[in-house]
């Protein structure tokens, strides 16, 4: 019986699939790619592009994304979205003096760090049907980690990863 490589130590990671004999190579972005393609699908289920969107994959990790459209409760504020690992998802307004945003609800933790973007649609359309959303405090979500989140970001949104995962390929393009 031969004893797997250790790849901890290694710059680049492998992840063993599940006949234990191919393996998945994933470089040092792979969370950075993983995230900004989640956010982007996130955006296009929103039906805004990806230019609304900005991303900032250090830790702790961040994204903004600005929606169409303004609540009932704010009619001359724009409406956002914020994300960041330690938090989930928060709707959020602008204010006036163009400084912090004012939160208007957390989604729920039960939905997770990186839920489904139709998780988000439903979130937003109830706000904007002048609904209470989600929770008044934000909620502190168990530490992400960071390489299973990367893996599993990139598996379901990034058509690149896809292809050369399941392609044969060990490279990301």
């Amino acid at each position: 019986m031969h004893s797997a490589p250790k790849l901890a130590d290694s710059p680049i990671e492998a992840r063993r699939t599940a006949d234990l004999t191919e393996f998945t190579w994933i470089d040092a972005d792979t969370f950075d790619r993983g995230l900004r393609a989640y956010v982007t699908a996130v955006a296009r289920a929103l039906g805004v592009g990806e230019e609304s969107s900005t991303v900032d994959s250090t830790v702790p990790a961040s994204a903004y994304l600005a929606l169409d459209g303004t609540p009932p409760a704010f009619p001359d504020r724009e409406l956002a979205l914020l994300w960041d690992e330690r938090h989930g998802w928060a709707a959020a307004v602008e204010t006036h003096s163009g400084g912090d945003l004012l939160v208007l609800g957390y989604l729920d933790p039960a939905h997770g760090a990186t839920p489904p973007p139709r998780v988000l649609v439903r979130f937003v359309d109830a706000l904007r049907a002048g609904r209470s959303v989600g929770r008044a405090d934000p909620p502190d979500l168990p530490g992400l980690d960071r390489r299973h989140a990367g893996v599993v970001l990139a598996e379901r949104y990034l058509e690149s990863w896809s292809d050369n995962a399941h392609g044969g390929g060990n490279t990301l393009s």
